[in-house]
């Protein structure tokens, strides 16, 4: 998924701590809304505040870019997550039935969809 993010466009930021790669945020942007694609810390680094700093980061970006909206699907089971959104001021804005599938059991999951204004 990542590749093919890139290949069609999206910015790939990398967080880097003591020359290690230990996390990343994917976004792409079309006119006034930016969406979120893939956001991800090393479970060694979690808990940290990297992912907060990271996203502060890409808010103060897209609003000094002029971007009206920031769009991000995030799954229902990932309270840490939605919590980590929800203090950043991203609201629900929808919900993806099944949209979110495991690789080995199969099992689907429902996706909210959040929304910051800035």
């Amino acid at each position: 998924m990542l590749t093919e993010s890139v290949l069609a466009g999206a910015v790939v930021w990398v967080l880097i701590v003591e020359d290690q790669v230990v996390g990343y945020l994917v976004f792409d942007c079309l006119f006034e809304i930016s969406q979120i694609l893939a956001i991800g810390v090393d479970p060694k680094y979690q808990r940290k505040g990297l992912a907060k700093q990271v996203l502060m980061q890409y808010v103060e970006t897209q609003r000094a870019a002029g971007t009206a909206e920031l769009l991000l699907e995030v799954a229902t089971t990932n309270q840490a997550a939605i919590a980590l959104y929800v203090s950043l001021g991203f609201s629900r804005v929808g919900l993806r039935r099944g949209y979110y599938q495991e690789p080995e059991s199969g099992i689907k999951t429902d996706a909210l969809v959040l929304k910051l204004m800035i």
